[in-house]
């Protein structure tokens, strides 16, 4: 058997007559870009997460970048965490800033209590990055942030409809990536405010700083999420909750089959498992495990391989974050997705048994 870590097609396997009659709806009407689609996703999006303002633009890096140049942040510090996806960190020095590491906890997040010590009068911001549908801890976040007079981008992109994530700090971006909670069929992101004047801004931002056609205020961007995405989203989210469903399933089943033979991550009851983590001894057991999981047809990923004040965009500093290094060699991700069948996931404990029973 081979299981896949993803088999993204099935959605369109499952739903085929919906989401070609949303693509030929689109096609009919002829309006590919800010039409009726994008408009109507905006107002469910926002329905859904029950925020003022939903923009939805590009991809989940151009929110980050979108929302960091929007509240200003050139030849200042914003603090982030050195495990995840290079996007926030990215995004901070594309608007002219400087990245502050946090090293983690066990649980992948931003540690609250080390940010305080971070922070110094150049600081602006704090990213915490929500990872795998675990949700930082915010009410430490933003007493901090209140305290500091800082705003808080909560990188959202992997925790859409998790436990509130997105809708605590100034604002909130997503990625609709397919691999995400909300996946669409290629990228697309979008980012949740109350606040009007942010939302003002990033409405003009995403369209090259015009402030109607033709008549641009200041320098933008061109980060519109198209129709054929918006329609195809608008489909994915009214399948949402049955998916949502599905995940919690999924990972009963993990931890109720591997109990006690490996460490898993853990789920408050209003968090949406995104992705589903191993925690192996040291870096030898993973790829132990990893190479005899895809030898028996079985699908693994490891995120994230190399945390990022590692990577030669950011390593002038040679700082050390001692829970991030370790994290990235002993996690291992088995295959995880809301379209994976009951025999797939068995097969996966099945081999993860034999193995860990060996070793």
């Amino acid at each position: 058997m081979h299981v896949k870590f993803m088999p993204l097609e099935r959605f369109y396997k499952r739903h085929r007559e919906e989401v070609e009659g949303v693509l030929r709806r689109v096609f009919e009407k002829g309006r590919f870009v800010d039409g009726d689609e994008v408009s109507l996703f905006r107002e469910e999006v926002k329905g859904f997460l029950g925020v003022r303002h939903f923009i939805p633009v590009a991809s989940g890096s151009d929110a980050l970048r979108l929302s960091l140049e929007a509240l200003g942040v050139k030849g200042r510090k914003v603090i982030t965490t050195p495990y995840t996806f290079i996007s926030p960190a990215e995004a901070v020095l594309q608007a002219g800033g400087e990245v502050e590491w946090v090293d983690v906890g066990e649980d992948f997040l931003i540690d609250p209590e080390k940010i305080e010590d971070a922070v110094d009068e150049r600081t602006c911001g704090i990213i915490p990055v929500h990872l795998f549908g675990k949700v930082c801890r915010m009410d430490e976040i933003m007493r901090i942030a209140e305290k500091h007079g800082l705003f808080v981008i909560e990188d959202a992109a992997q925790a859409f409809g998790s436990g509130g994530a997105g809708t605590r700090g100034t604002c909130g971006c997503f990625s609709f990536h397919p691999t995400k909670i909300l996946g669409g069929f290629g990228d697309g992101g979008g980012i949740a405010t109350d606040n009007d004047e942010l939302a003002w801004k990033l409405e003009r931002l995403r369209v090259h700083g015009f402030e109607r056609k033709y008549f641009s205020l200041f320098p933008g961007y061109n980060s519109r999420l198209d129709e054929i995405q918006a329609a195809l989203l608008r489909v994915r989210l009214r399948k949402l909750d049955e998916e949502i469903k599905r995940r919690k399933e999924m990972e009963r089943i993990y931890r109720k089959e591997l109990g006690g033979l490996v460490r898993m991550l853990e789920w408050k009851e209003d968090e949406v498992p995104g992705l589903f983590p191993l925690l192996l001894e040291d870096e030898k057991a993973r790829d132990g495990l990893k190479g005899y999981l895809e030898k028996n047809g079985i699908d693994t990923a490891v995120y994230y391989p190399l945390p990022l004040h590692l990577q030669p965009v950011f390593s002038e500093k040679k700082r050390h974050f001692p829970v991030a290094e370790s994290l990235s060699k002993r996690v291992l991700f088995i295959p995880f997705h809301p379209y994976l069948e009951d025999d797939e996931i068995y097969y996966v404990v099945e081999k993860i048994r034999k193995f860990r029973v060996r070793h």
